[in-house]
């Protein structure tokens, strides 16, 4: 069984494969190099070092009226947000079920980094419509000047995906 852990340099990356080079390569030459910079947190399932699943999150703020594409008049212009800027399964796990846990496990760490602000919102980009409608399976609304940029609070993901 996989461990989730932050990404190291004991990490082996080379037999990873998600069947979207982009995100293969990101992992292989920017993931690690951003998160000793502490621009970027890059977590892994691992087994026996070796990864088979990856997601990146990056600190963000999201407009309150970019939910709803409305002017809000209560609180603040902008609230704190984790942006989940890549998530991949090697395509050996693909067809599982495991993209869903490892999205819950994504959003549960996102929860607990957000508590600390008592507010939040998560925010996701999807490559494509196949992610778009995953991630609104989940829950994520897209937001209303992006339709490929979703987001969800994180008080209603705790709700949503009973963390």
């Amino acid at each position: 069984m996989w461990v989730t852990e932050r990404l190291s340099a004991s990490h082996d990356l080379d037999k990873f494969s998600c069947g979207t080079p982009v995100f293969d390569e990101w992992l292989r030459h920017a993931a690690l190099p951003l998160s000793d910079s502490d621009q970027a947190r890059t977590f892994v399932w691992s087994d026996q070092n070796k990864v088979i699943a990856f997601y990146t999150l990056v600190p963000h703020e999201i407009r309150r009226d970019s939910r709803t594409g409305k002017r809000t008049s209560s609180g603040a212009v902008a609230a704190p947000a984790l942006f989940l800027s890549a998530m991949a399964l090697d395509q050996r796990f693909q067809g599982k079920g495991l993209g869903g846990r490892l999205l819950v496990d994504a959003v549960a760490r996102c929860i607990v980094a957000l508590e600390k602000a008592d507010a939040g919102v998560i925010v996701a980009d999807a490559i494509d419509h196949d992610a778009r409608a995953f991630y609104q399976h989940f829950g994520f609304t897209p937001l209303a000047n992006a339709p490929f940029r979703l987001a969800m609070r994180a008080r209603d993901a705790r709700t949503n995906l009973t963390l």
